[in-house]
């Protein structure tokens, strides 16, 4: 009998252990799903335009913690993007920004097959603060983005992405530097007619991903857990990892 009893309390811990390893944790966010799709804003012109270019100045200024990574088929390492035109601190005046985004689209213009007419333009326009606001009032989340990070991957085709990546929260709090979710937001080749044609009047179509994680640092995300998935983007126009649960 105490056989038999030993037997059960033995299955009833081992049950409770399973249990417990593959418990599903609670969805905390209302409205945003695990994966979807999301429709950028259209994207600016004139001075709301000017506005994304000073964004995209201050992310690409010179610091210890980069704001932009490049990957492309020959350096398929995130490796950080920077200008020299960008001060290291302080507000960025219109001559600034505009300085900055002439060397980046002379860069571009440099890396992309083919780049379409306005390339530049869009790609500076993801580049920015403004989408994750767009996202947070579509989505119905906080808009709190601990971290924000840009991934710009240039494709062996000449196709060009940006990816959005930040920790998300379902709760607004103060001093917030990382939660347990990262949202990946990826946009569509911005270097496709149909982008060239749309973007302006409708914006463009994005897929996301909300994965779980565990790790405090972004970067440490994006150069350990991402590089190989960037690269397999890059070279094989393979997205599923990119997008994928990890």
């Amino acid at each position: 009998m105490f056989a038999a009893l030993a037997v059960v309390a033995a299955f009833g811990v081992l049950a409770l252990a399973w249990a417990l390893l593959f418990r599903k944790e609670p969805w905390p966010f209302e409205a945003l799903k695990p994966r979807g799709t999301h429709k950028s804003a259209a994207f600016p012109s004139g001075d709301e335009m000017g506005e994304r270019k000073r964004d995209f100045a201050r992310i690409v200024r010179p610091t210890t913690q980069p704001g932009l990574y490049i990957v492309t088929p020959t350096a398929a390492v995130p490796a950080p993007w920077t200008s020299s035109n960008a001060g290291p601190s302080g507000d960025v005046n219109k001559e600034a920004a505009e300085a900055v985004f002439e060397e980046f689209a002379r860069w571009l213009g440099r890396e992309v097959k083919d780049a379409a007419e306005g390339l530049a333009d869009r790609v500076v326009a993801m580049v920015a603060v403004s989408e994750g606001f767009s996202f947070a009032m579509k989505h119905r989340v906080p808009p709190m983005f601990p971290q924000t990070k840009f991934v710009l991957v240039i494709g062996n085709k000449g196709e060009v992405k940006v990816v959005w990546l930040a920790y998300a929260t379902d709760q607004p709090k103060p001093n917030l530097t990382c939660t347990p979710f990262i949202v990946k937001l990826v946009t569509c080749d911005l270097n496709s007619d149909k982008a060239c044609s749309e973007a302006g009047a409708q914006g463009v179509n994005m897929d996301y991903v909300v994965v779980r994680t565990t790790e405090k640092q972004l970067e440490e995300y994006i150069l350990k857990r991402q590089a190989a998935a960037l690269s397999r983007a890059a070279v094989e126009s393979n997205w599923g990892d990119v997008l994928g649960d990890v």
